[in-house]
């Protein structure tokens, strides 16, 4: 039998090959960003290290000891990392920096096994490419019908293919959770599970599930749980809380995203970067309602924490629109964030000129009414609403509310919410009969106490709006000269 090899031989060798050459194009494309300061990191030396390990190893049969052993490390480092939410940044940096295809196929060698497969699908679907994820999760169905199907099911939701996800999985599973589940991926599948109430707008329901998540992870002791998976469902309960009309907890949770990040290193990582941007949203609620009740009079955001967060955001884009390509849905979604933290910046005249340039590439790359675009609409009017240019505003506004109604529901949360900066902007900019400000802003506080109830950020807020709305002319004319002289002249 000297020199002769059995089928099985012959076949885990080939599988190694294979692996050995997708982990050497992978090298190669991270050394084109070697200029970057996680060079040295011990992630990238061990890739170094293996790189040469690869270099002196391809061609020979059998692949040594050394070097088999090399890429079953580095195929596990791979299989973490996607798995994680947190890991250093460098591990981050890795993971957004590698193309799916390469990561897929190292993760998926020949004649996988369904977890192989699971674990690629999840690759192509964190870098945008559904299609390849469900691609991957099909041909473990047989294997793994629940865990598969819900990964299709995110994959259709990623591409805003909401019905096509609910009759795959949503319907026939809601949010019951099946026994035989350890605890990570229990709490994993529940975040997923909030994410899908969120994008159909059950935000409140999504924050009902993921509290007690968030409750029990605080007690965890450390580790995976508590360091990746914590991290995950408090970033996710954020934008649930910030979508419920809870804009001051989904402020103060972020925040806590953020402040688990140590700055050294970590000041780009996307977690980060997401949580700001939660963070920018709800403090641009928060400051229009301070305006209101006029306890302030003037927005002063922390400049160089969100200087920095800018310029990170703007990186981040960047990255992606290298990685995915200008129109991909995840790359937009991202042009809108950055967008929005020029607003909380306090710089409309720039958020204004970006956030026309993301409308016209989500018109171009995912048509006119795509709800991605219904934000940047939203957007748009805040900004004029900042510079005191009522109305601006109130066209933008009468344009969107009857589009937010028809593609995502009469109350929907970013509809209720139009609709009452809407009746507030009738008052502000005198435009028109005070009745039907009256009437706006009355009928939408009706429904959001009843769908959100009477605590939440928008619930007060539209009682203090009842109130603005119902003035003397006199009185919003002094409040809008004061905004007007001390204000908004500052955010030309």
């Amino acid at each position: 039998m000297s020199g002769k090899h059995r089928p099985a031989d012959l076949e885990q060798q080939s599988r190694l090959n294979a692996t050995v050459l997708h982990l050497h194009s992978l090298i190669e494309e991270l050394a084109a960003h070697g200029d970057f300061p996680w060079r040295d990191t011990p992630e990238m030396k061990a890739f170094d290290a293996l790189r040469n390990k690869i270099t002196h190893g391809v061609g020979a049969q059998p692949i040594p000891a050394e070097l088999a052993s090399a890429v079953e490390s580095m195929t596990e480092f791979f299989r973490k990392i996607e798995r994680s939410s947190l890991g250093t940044s460098a591990s981050h940096r890795i993971r957004r920096l590698s193309s799916a295809r390469n990561v897929a196929a190292i993760l998926a060698r020949a004649e996988p096994a369904a977890t192989e497969l699971l674990d690629a699908a999840r690759a192509e679907m964190a870098r945008g490419r559904y299609d390849k994820a469900i691609g991957y999760a099909r041909k473990a169905e047989l294997a793994e019908p629940y865990r598969a199907k819900l990964l299709i099911a995110q994959a259709l939701d990623g591409q805003g293919l909401y019905e096509q996800a609910n009759q795959e999985f949503w319907h026939g599973n809601g949010t019951r959770l099946p026994s035989w589940m350890d605890d990570e991926e229990r709490l994993r599948t529940t975040i997923a599970m909030a994410v899908q109430l969120r994008l159909r707008g059950r935000s409140n329901e999504a924050v009902a599930l993921l509290e007690p998540v968030v409750n029990e992870l605080r007690t965890a002791s450390q580790g995976l749980l508590r360091n990746d998976v914590a991290t995950a469902a408090k970033l996710e309960l954020a934008r649930d809380l910030q979508r419920a009309g809870k804009a001051r907890a989904a402020r103060n949770l972020a925040g806590d995203v953020v402040d688990g990040y140590p700055k050294e290193g970590h000041s780009q990582h996307s977690q980060r970067l997401e949580a700001l941007a939660v963070q920018a949203e709800a403090t641009l609620v928060l400051e229009f309602d301070l305006d209101l009740q006029g306890w302030i009079l003037e927005f002063n955001p922390d400049s160089q924490g969100w200087e920095r967060a800018s310029t990170g955001m703007r990186a981040f884009k960047s990255e992606y629109e290298e990685l995915l390509g200008e129109g991909h849905p995840l790359t937009l979604s991202l042009w809108v964030k950055a967008d929005y933290v020029l607003l909380a910046l306090g710089k409309p005249r720039q958020a204004i000129r970006a956030l026309a340039d993301t409308d016209q590439a989500i018109v171009r790359w995912l048509g006119d009414e795509h709800p991605l675009r219904l934000r940047v609409r939203y957007a748009l009017a805040q900004a004029y609403g900042q510079l005191a240019e009522y109305s601006h505003q109130v066209e933008l506004l009468e344009e969107l509310l009857p589009d937010q109604i028809r593609i995502l529901g009469g109350q929907h949360i970013e509809t209720l919410a139009t609709q009452l900066d809407l009746g507030i902007a009738l008052v502000m900019g005198d435009l028109g009969p005070r009745e039907r400000a009256i009437k706006l802003v009355d009928e939408v506080t009706a429904t959001i106490r009843s769908a959100l109830g009477r605590t939440t950020d928008l619930s007060v807020r539209a009682t203090v709006a009842r109130q603005v709305v119902r003035l003397p002319q006199f009185l919003v004319d002094a409040f809008l000269l004061h905004h007007r002289t001390f204000v908004a002249k500052k955010k030309q």
